[in-house]
Protein backbone atom coordinates (compact mmCIF):
# COMPACT_ATOMS: atom_id res chain seq x y z
CA UNK A 1 0.00 0.00 0.00
CA UNK A 2 1.16 3.65 0.17
CA UNK A 3 2.23 6.31 2.61
CA UNK A 4 2.79 10.00 1.88
CA UNK A 5 4.07 11.89 4.94
CA UNK A 6 4.34 15.66 4.67
CA UNK A 7 5.90 17.67 7.49
CA UNK A 8 4.14 20.80 8.71
CA UNK A 9 5.10 24.00 6.94
CA UNK A 10 7.24 26.58 8.72
CA UNK A 11 5.29 28.46 11.42
CA UNK A 12 2.52 25.78 11.43
CA UNK A 13 1.84 23.08 14.02
CA UNK A 14 1.44 19.36 13.29
CA UNK A 15 -1.82 19.06 15.26
CA UNK A 16 -4.75 17.30 13.57
CA UNK A 17 -7.99 19.27 13.86
CA UNK A 18 -9.84 17.26 11.19
CA UNK A 19 -9.23 14.06 9.25
CA UNK A 20 -10.97 11.75 6.80
CA UNK A 21 -11.08 7.95 6.79
CA UNK A 22 -12.64 6.16 3.79
CA UNK A 23 -13.07 2.52 2.83
CA UNK A 24 -12.43 1.68 -0.84
CA UNK A 25 -12.71 -1.99 -1.86
CA UNK A 26 -10.50 -3.62 0.81
CA UNK A 27 -8.26 -0.58 1.34
CA UNK A 28 -8.50 2.09 4.03
CA UNK A 29 -7.68 5.67 3.03
CA UNK A 30 -6.67 8.25 5.64
CA UNK A 31 -6.24 11.97 4.90
CA UNK A 32 -5.06 14.59 7.40
CA UNK A 33 -7.89 17.01 6.51
CA UNK A 34 -11.50 17.04 5.27
CA UNK A 35 -11.70 15.34 1.86
CA UNK A 36 -14.95 14.50 0.04
CA UNK A 37 -13.58 11.80 -2.26
CA UNK A 38 -10.34 9.94 -3.02
CA UNK A 39 -7.67 12.37 -4.24
CA UNK A 40 -4.49 11.03 -5.83
CA UNK A 41 -2.97 14.53 -6.05
CA UNK A 42 -3.61 15.44 -2.38
CA UNK A 43 -0.77 17.65 -1.06
CA UNK A 44 -1.01 16.73 2.63
CA UNK A 45 -0.32 13.51 4.52
CA UNK A 46 -2.28 10.47 3.38
CA UNK A 47 -2.13 6.72 4.01
CA UNK A 48 -3.49 3.87 1.89
CA UNK A 49 -3.51 0.64 3.95
CA UNK A 50 -5.06 -2.82 4.15
CA UNK A 51 -5.81 -2.52 7.87
CA UNK A 52 -6.03 -0.06 10.73
CA UNK A 53 -5.79 -0.10 14.51
CA UNK A 54 -6.73 2.64 16.94
CA UNK A 55 -5.72 3.14 20.53
CA UNK A 56 -6.72 5.73 23.09
CA UNK A 57 -3.96 7.55 24.93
Amino acid sequence: MSLNLRPAKDNYSSDLFSATIMLRDEAILFYDDDVNSEQEDYEGTWINALGMRWRLL
